[in-house]
């Protein structure tokens, strides 16, 4: 009989709540669970997931629910539930195991390990009957505790083996080489081909957004503006958003599309996704000033305020995928509810009688048109009627909300509306408040312990803040930051950063080598470091950063996809750099910053040590490393300085 709850449902974990009343005997990833595998000498059952991810649904329903798998895996395993967002760590390990076992990885993510947490054998999804080449969960279940009866000792010996390979630190095997503008060539030529020139995008389906490597492109059309980077990455954006992978009722990006044309989302919004595409689509926006993109940052912003912002100025992590126990129910339509709020709807949507996806409407664009204010409300307020909501988690990630932060800095120096740097004070408040220690970082703001990308993601953002606002605490509190991560996380010899400290309940300390939805911890120090360096001109941030990236360098060309974020440092290592100093009137002089956009200059907006106005007008200074030009005190001056450079 189905218990009424299990040891999970008072968990601070939503997503380990909603296993709460599973007929599984879940355990959370602790000691005791840990304990009882080794003195029952029982493998044990890992289950990694999060709550807004659709087939972590799906599995939960099909197996999870079911009395009598629920009742095998409690006698012959110690299962054992991570919510992911929580535990990257543990993610981040054992998806590294899964995927050199079947070569693919993803959510959910079930493993099976010794008592000692060695991995023996993984996947994703498995369902309840094989299928599509899949065995089925029972068919695993029953292999695996046949082998650790009959022959355990070939289990752990595979199970040593793969921890072996596993352990090996790749980054000392890496030979560092320099990094100039012919690599970051090869690594555009070797890479491009796989750009989509119908859809956008790079690769066919599933489809993701890949905002780190577009913003990578973006940085090298700066570079060399005869390639055609710039078109791959507006092309791929005006895709993106006149797709259903974007919202164009509520705002805001779902994760991935199913398809290659954009149409079909998995559904779910993830605030990193948020955060990173709002980033990029400022820098575009600020060159191209295309008003769908203008209108989608404006729109996601408002999205963020209303469904994921929480009264302390923090930002939860995700929505959901489903909804009234099915995905996409909430944001799709039927053809006559659109035409009935207005029948013009189909002069800039593809309606059709009969649907587009199982019989219902998802919105797709077929022209740029941007609807009015008030029907755009008409059709919000006609989506809000409806009965259930996809459930919200309000998780406060550190990395997250700092990604979030930096590009709400990005935002106003871009558009200069008050509103972002309204946004960016308040969430910057929150995150001083509420995840800094003393330099020391949280995880999230209910007190777990920070990785290297929490450190990373918070200095840079504390940098940016730095530039928003001219105000010291800001490069003071980065410093610190910086500070506690070199000592928390970096490794001298091979010139990397771990994931996160050393750890009893850790099979091994990682490196996280390449990107994944998030930027990977190391490339995330390596950037945050030089943007210091550029802040305080501390030699030390350069020589680590400069280091880190040699070390990539001869796996840019083959793994440029995934390794987003060390190119877009590259190239600003390639780039020439400089900074502007804008004291008093920056509205006047950020228009000079938006008619002659740079990605690689850094805006100062305030006085800064003898950086200051002149006889009381407004100043500004075009400055490299700070070695500055002559101050000037118009636009127009400004621009004509900056074309003189």
């Amino acid at each position: 009989m189905k218990p009424e709850s299990n040891r999970l449902s008072q968990s601070d974990s939503l997503y380990l709540r909603q296993h709460g009343t599973n007929p599984v005997d879940w355990y959370p990833w602790d000691e005791e669970a840990l304990v009882r595998a080794t003195s029952e000498n029982k493998l044990i059952f890992l289950s990694i997931g999060y709550s807004s991810c659709h087939w972590c649904h799906v599995m939960e329903k099909e197996s999870f629910e079911d009395e009598a798998t629920a009742a095998y895996l409690n006698e012959h395993f110690i299962p054992i539930k991570v919510d992911r967002e929580e535990r990257p760590d543990l993610d981040s390990l054992y998806m590294e195991a899964v995927q050199l076992m079947s070569g693919q990885g993803g959510w959910p993510l079930n493993v099976w390990l010794t008592p000692d947490l060695k991995p023996i054998y993984g996947g994703t999804y498995f369902p309840p009957e094989p299928r599509h080449n899949r065995p089925s969960f029972a068919m695993v279940m029953r292999r695996l505790v046949e082998l650790w009866s009959q022959d355990a000792a070939t289990l752990i010996a595979r199970a040593e083996g793969l921890t072996t390979s596993l352990q090996e630190d790749l980054f000392a095997h890496l030979p560092p080489s320099p990094v100039d503008l012919k690599v970051l060539g090869d690594v555009f030529t070797k890479n491009s081909v796989r750009f989509d020139a119908i859809w956008g995008g790079f690769g066919s389906a599933p489809k993701f957004p890949m905002a780190m490597w577009l913003r990578f492109l973006w940085r090298y059309a700066s570079l060399e503006p005869d390639s055609q980077a710039h078109h791959m990455v507006v092309h791929s954006l005006l895709s993106m958003c006149r797709g259903g992978i974007y919202d164009a009722i509520g705002g805001g990006f779902h994760r991935y599309s199913t398809d290659e044309k954009w149409l079909v989302p998995h559904f779910e919004k993830m605030l990193y996704d948020q955060a990173q595409l709002l980033q990029l689509l400022s820098e575009v926006w600020v060159k191209t000033r295309h008003p769908l993109i203008k209108a989608c940052i404006d729109q996601t912003g408002d999205f963020l305020d209303r469904e994921m912002r929480l009264p302390d100025g923090g930002y939860g992590s995700a929505l959901d995928a489903d909804n009234a126990g099915s995905e996409g129910g909430f944001y799709t339509w039927t053809y006559p509810e659109l035409i009935d709020i207005d029948a013009s709807l189909a002069e800039t949507f593809d309606l059709r009688p009969h649907g587009n996806w199982e019989g219902r409407i998802i919105l797709e664009r077929k022209t740029d048109r941007i609807l009015h204010p008030s029907l755009l409300s008409a059709l919000l307020e006609a989506r809000e009627r409806r009965e259930e909501r996809p459930t919200f988690d309000p998780k406060r990630l550190t990395s997250w909300n700092a990604m979030l932060l930096s590009a709400f800095c990005s935002l106003y120096e871009n558009t200069g509306s008050p509103i972002w740097k309204q946004r960016a004070l308040d969430l910057a408040g929150f995150l001083k408040r509420s995840v800094v220690q003393n330099g020391e970082v949280l995880h999230q703001s209910n007190g777990s312990v920070g990785f290297c990308q929490d450190y990373a993601t918070l200095c840079e953002s504390f940098c940016a803040m730095y530039g928003l606002t001219a105000e010291a605490e800001w490069l003071d509190e980065a410093e610190r930051i910086a500070q506690q991560m070199i000592e928390r996380f970096h490794d001298e010899s091979t010139s990397s950063f771990y994931f996160a400290e050393p750890a009893a309940d850790l099979l091994y300390r990682k490196k996280e080598l390449f990107d994944h939805a998030e930027p990977s911890g190391n490339s995330a120090a390596l950037t945050a470091l030089f943007r210091l360096y550029r802040l305080t001109l501390s030699q030390r941030y350069r020589d680590i950063a400069e280091r880190g990236v040699s070390a990539l360098a001869s796996l840019l060309s083959d793994h440029g996809l995934s390794l987003g974020v060390a190119l877009q440092l590259a190239a600003e290592l390639c780039a020439d750099r400089s900074e502007w100093v804008l004291c008093e009137d920056e509205t006047d002089f950020l228009q000079a910053h938006g008619e002659h956009p740079d990605p690689f200059r850094i805006l100062i907006l305030g006085e800064i040590h003898d950086k200051r106005r002149i006889s009381g007008k407004p100043t500004a200074w075009v400055c490299r490393d700070f070695a500055c030009l002559s101050p000037v005190h118009t636009r127009q001056a400004l621009v004509d300085a900056l074309q003189n450079r």
